[in-house]
């Protein structure tokens, strides 16, 4: 939540792609451990839906984050 947070706030720029960066990483692991609670299937639900639109589309993640938020 805070990742996608981080994409609005202006001071400090840099936030946005460390955090972008950690969060995916947490998708990952949650994908690969197959552990999960509420708050990370609320969390990526969000990504899923305020992710900054891709150029490619196999670039898009939205489709990975709501499965594995469905799931």
């Amino acid at each position: 939540m805070c990742a996608v947070a981080s994409r609005f706030y202006e001071d400090r720029p840099e936030v946005y792609p460390m955090a972008i960066h950690m969060a995916k990483a947490a998708a990952a692991n949650a994908f690969l451990d197959g552990c999960k609670t509420v708050e990370m299937c609320q969390a990526f639900a969000i990504m899923a839906a305020y992710m900054p639109p891709a150029r490619r589309w196999d670039e898009d993640r939205q489709f990975f984050y709501s499965g594995i938020a469905f799931r």
